[in-house]
């Protein structure tokens, strides 16, 4: 009786080792990181949008390699110089080594602070994988973007102001 309930005990010692060290977060590696499109897909959109960007290799594109200074912990900010200028950006964790972030139009900002952007440009997720790989994805509704403009006037004529598209991309470590 006092062997099961000792052998009892040690099993549930491991068990639980085991799922605290997969909770654990994961701390990415400082050094030269790349983020490169792996695949992606258009919903909504006219014929012509998807065969413009499959022509074009949106969902194939090779990205620039970025030196990326981690300080110990997964931040999704830190990834902010693969931006485009003046693009603010908001980010919140969905789980451990996860995050969920909205890119905004700069020019629906008040100023500096997102709380005051009123059109998304895309919907961003991210998760650190291993300490050398980040799976995403990135959403472009057409919609969201142009707002209530003449654009999306122009949008609704082609058939096109539900367009979304979205891009799968992985960001890896590639160097020092």
């Amino acid at each position: 009786m006092m062997k099961m309930k000792i052998s009892a005990l040690c099993s549930f010692i491991l068990l639980t080792s085991a799922a605290a060290i997969d909770a654990a977060p994961i701390v990415p590696q400082d050094g030269l990181w790349r983020g490169d499109a792996t695949g992606g897909s258009v919903e909504d959109c006219n014929p012509m949008m998807e065969n413009m960007l499959q022509n074009n290799g949106a969902f194939t594109q090779k990205g620039e390699t970025r030196r990326i200074e981690w300080g110990g912990k997964f931040d999704p900010n830190s990834m902010n110089i693969f931006n485009e200028e003046g693009a603010p950006m908001a980010w919140e964790s969905t789980g451990e080594n996860s995050y969920k972030g909205k890119i905004f139009d700069g020019s629906s900002c008040a100023n500096a602070d997102t709380s005051s952007c009123t059109r998304v440009g895309a919907t961003v997720t991210m998760q650190l994988i291993s300490p050398t790989k980040i799976e995403g994805t990135t959403l472009v509704e057409l919609g969201t973007l142009m707002g209530d403009t003449e654009a999306m006037a122009a949008l609704k004529q082609m058939g096109m102001a539900d367009c979304k598209v979205n891009v799968t991309y992985d960001v890896q470590r590639v160097g020092d």
